[in-house]
């Protein structure tokens, strides 16, 4: 299963692993292009939904990230390696 996301990231789940992707320009912002996290790894998912002015995102929170006891802004959002953000038509 693979859900695309803004400015091409992507997260994809095979049935055991997560896997967190940036290409294109969220590279540029995040500094790595995929990473690969078994699913018995990751402690938390945090969802925001897209609106009509602001993008959402999928974050998903894994031992060694800093984990948000807050909702993310978007430019937090933009440049965090564990984070995919997407518009209202990629919902």
């Amino acid at each position: 299963m693979r859900a695309n996301g803004y400015l091409g990231g992507y997260v994809e789940f095979d049935g055991q692993f997560v896997t967190i992707a940036h290409r294109g320009a969220t590279r540029l912002l995040v500094g790595s292009g995929a990473k690969r996290v078994h699913v018995s790894e990751v402690t938390a998912v945090r969802i925001k939904r897209a609106g009509r002015l602001f993008n959402g995102y999928i974050r998903f929170t894994v031992p060694g990230s800093l984990g948000r006891s807050r909702p993310q802004k978007g430019y937090e959002s933009a440049t965090d390696e564990n984070t995919v953000v997407y518009t209202r038509s990629h919902q």
